[in-house]
């Protein structure tokens, strides 16, 4: 659920980023050092960009989640690795986006509805405003807005780099993780704006009450509200690369790279950790039955109750990056960075796997006719039905 408050400047400092990730943190020149990962300020790292939104009983997929006897229909190749989420229109239709800027809208039976090359490369994943205008940012600092008929209508220039997940916000606003935060509109006005010496690389999130969260690179979660004041900081120990995770009470819960997920509550306290063994560097994600589900980079899935007590865990064969997908009836597909993908029935017993042999660092779309769409790192989009 969305507040319709009205929209007024963002204000935030957001400090400097506390050094370059440990893991991987290889050396590199380019992607192709990576081995899979980016290469990101000399060093290789795992890209994530990831989101979820607070969890209506209507944002839920209405398809069971089961793989078992999905076959592939159709292959689109992109031409480049794909490490931007694969986005629903209001349409029905995808969009998908490589990292070279290559952008293209897909119907549900694979066939391309647009093709447009952008002149950036991108890794932050787009979003969809209530109108049906998409932005897309890029690393050169624009954000790109086009209308339903995919026509680009305005660009947003000088934001500084684009990495994290941009989200609409109601009035027609999108809130811009980049070098700081920043707020435009979905004309191209910039509402406020805050610099940072740091990259922001995860996205912002809206809290029921119309407030935006973010994670800094210092360890901290910042509530805004719609006047641009500050209504909390809080710490939580650690770095985060990820989204915020808004639950449907306006709690929210934060993953970190020391491995701990947080959960915090809409007045900043601190209600409880839970820890795994590596990073939480995908959201976690509500079941309809109100659990917990929580993936981390070991490839264990763990599920907990509302108060972060964890009920059981699954344990995959490879790490996992991309946020899980949750179906209505409490199926959820979760894919890894060994390229398979698994599903868990609702009880969170495995049920399925299948393997397209190259990682998946993006979570997998599943369309309104059943499709699932799986974007992988050699820029290849599979089409299972």
């Amino acid at each position: 659920m969305k507040s319709t408050v009205g929209v007024a400047a963002l204000v935030v400092a957001l400090g400097a980023r506390c050094g370059a990730d440990a893991d991987p943190g290889t050396p590199c020149a380019t992607d192709a050092d990576c081995a899979g990962l980016v290469c990101d300020v000399g060093e290789c790292r795992i890209a994530t960009s990831t989101s979820v939104r607070p969890v209506t009983s209507e944002s839920r997929p209405r398809v069971v989640a089961n793989l078992r006897g999905l076959s592939e229909r159709f292959r689109i190749d992109v031409g480049s690795r794909i490490v931007a989420a694969p986005l629903l229109l209001p349409d029905g239709n995808a969009l998908l986006v490589g990292l070279d800027g290559h952008a293209i809208v897909i119907r549900p039976d694979g066939s391309t509805a647009h093709d447009v090359r952008l002149d950036a490369e991108v890794r932050s994943s787009p979003d969809v405003d209530v109108s049906g205008r998409v932005a897309i940012g890029a690393v050169d600092g624009t954000v790109r807005l086009f209308d339903p008929s995919f026509t680009e209508v305005a660009r947003v220039p000088g934001m500084g780099a684009i990495e994290g997940r941009i989200v609409s916000l109601p009035a027609g606003a999108f809130a811009v993780p980049t070098r700081g935060l920043a707020l435009i509109t979905n004309r191209g006005g910039i509402v406020g704006r805050v610099s940072a010496a740091s990259i922001v690389r995860g996205g912002a999130a809206q809290l029921p009450d119309g407030r935006v969260v973010v994670t800094t690179t210092e360890g901290e979660l910042v509530a805004i509200d719609v006047h641009g004041i500050v209504s909390f900081r809080t710490r939580i120990g650690a770095n985060s690369d990820g989204t915020p995770t808004v639950l449907p009470d306006g709690s929210i819960l934060v993953g970190t790279d020391l491995a701990e997920l947080v959960h915090v509550d809409p007045r900043g306290t601190v209600l409880g950790r839970a820890t795994a063994a590596l990073d939480f560097r995908a959201s976690a994600v509500v079941r309809p039955d109100g659990t917990i589900l929580a993936a981390s980079m070991d490839g264990i899935v763990h599920i907990y109750d509302a108060s972060l007590r964890e009920i059981s865990s699954v344990a995959l064969p490879h790490g996992v990056v991309a946020t899980p997908v949750v179906a209505s009836d409490g199926s959820t597909i979760i894919a890894t960075t060994g390229g398979t993908l698994h599903t868990l029935d609702a009880a969170g017993t495995p049920v399925s796997v299948v393997s397209i042999g190259t990682p998946i660092v993006t979570p997998p779309l599943l369309l309104r006719t059943g499709t699932l769409l799986v974007a992988s790192d050699d820029g290849l989009v599979r089409g299972l039905r």
